[in-house]
């Protein structure tokens, strides 16, 4: 008998062991996940696949955000449409009490894609304080809302049209920026008349959006399409600038001050990730961009902690995060698969300049974020054949 549950017990440490290598043998071993969900962990560990209560891959991909809405962090991702995983292909939400990276809950599948489908990029959820609606925003002027609460049913609404009027011109990567009643849409666009993106011509737009969330707040200007971006400036519904080598942008506000931060262009890869700072989203045009600093520093294997930048968040009084992602499953690589496909890491603003710090394994509510304190970040190993090597199991 002794024996037996000696060999059930390490079956179970094995398959824990398996689940930090993204191996999901879950339809065996769900009782080690069940065990994991119950808990009230704050701790965030990074390079590993992160599962949610049933023990399914979070899908956190596509530049999803986290939000914090009455007591509870929500996480909007995507799965793409792949021909062979139709069924599953969709947007997904997810939400935590504790934020820990092991204390993920699947809330609902908010959007099924059909066949040819796609979307579901760069989403995040936010509660209207004046309507009491919830809205789910994601690139591309993919707008969901939900009149019934966070688990209630979203209705996907009519694309907004461009309300710059600049055909041929991309709506990539982009964020939202709440502030009190008013929404600001942040996107980088680009010329793609010609197939591909106009590298000179990439540039940052801050839209407002009405006051219900669902459409910009100015839906069309007399723009010629032959406009000169750079000279370009309107009304305090839209504010615009050139801004080639950037990407992914996201705004957050410290201190009385707007910072905008931007991931470098580089596309299904690692970049150093940017920042600028001003007292007011107008001024944000003409300040200066500033790399933000890396605990250890950047170098030609790891950037951004082996990531792209996607969002900074604070979690606490004087605690902030910052939250990047791996290459995306369209990538040929299984970078992503392997090793996560976020990461989230201690921030400490030093003189207002962002700090982040690598952490393995941290608790967000315990480190001391003036500490300055970072774990070593060689890039992850290549070679998978070891994996039984690799894990220590001890009795």
């Amino acid at each position: 008998m002794i024996d037996f549950l000696a060999v059930v017990l390490m079956l179970l440490l094995f398959a824990d062991c398996l689940l930090k290598f993204g191996i999901n043998i879950t339809s065996r071993f769900s009782l080690l996940s069940k065990v994991v969900h119950e808990g009230s962990s704050t701790l965030i560990t990074n390079d590993i696949n992160w599962m949610d209560d049933n023990n399914d891959f979070i899908q956190n991909g596509g530049g999803g955000k986290i939000s914090y809405i009455e007591g509870l962090w929500f996480w909007v991702g995507c799965k793409p449409h792949f021909r062979e995983d139709a069924n599953s292909a969709g947007i997904f939400l997810y939400q935590s009490s504790n934020l820990g990276s092991d204390s993920w809950q699947f809330v609902q599948k908010v959007h099924a894609f059909q066949e040819g489908q796609y979307g579901g990029k760069n989403c995040q959820i936010h509660h209207h304080p004046k309507f009491g609606t919830i809205h789910i925003l994601c690139k591309n002027r993919q707008f969901f809302m939900s009149n019934s609460g966070v688990n209630g049913n979203y209705t996907l609404l009519p694309q907004p049209h461009d309300p710059s009027n600049l055909r041929h011109w991309h709506f990539g990567g982009s964020s939202t920026f709440q502030e009190g009643n008013n929404m600001y849409y942040i996107v980088s666009r680009c010329d793609k008349s010609n197939g591909k993106c106009v590298r000179s011509t990439r540039s940052l737009f801050i839209y407002k959006l009405n006051e219900r969330w669902t459409d910009f707040a100015l839906t069309s200007l007399s723009l010629d399409t032959k406009v000169d971006i750079s000279n370009y400036r309107t009304s305090n519904k839209i504010i615009s600038w050139t801004w080639p080598g950037r990407e992914a942008p996201f705004i957050f506000d410290r201190n009385g001050f707007y910072y905008l931060a931007a991931s470098e262009t580089a596309g299904w890869k690692q970049s150093k990730t940017w920042y600028r700072r001003a007292a007011s989203m107008d001024r944000l045009a003409n300040a200066t961009d500033i790399e933000v600093e890396m605990h250890p520093a950047n170098s030609k294997k790891v950037k951004s902690m082996g990531s792209q930048f996607r969002f900074f968040i604070k979690v606490g009084e004087g605690k902030w995060l910052f939250g990047g992602s791996r290459y995306p499953v369209e990538d040929p690589t299984d970078y992503d698969s392997k090793f996560g496909r976020y990461i989230l890491s201690p921030v400490s603003f030093v003189q207002d300049i962002p700090n982040v710090y690598w952490k393995k394994t941290s608790d967000w509510v315990d480190y001391d974020y003036k500490s300055g304190d970072y774990d070593d970040h060689s890039p992850p190993i290549k070679e998978y054949n070891s994996i039984i090597a690799s894990c220590s199991i001890q009795f």
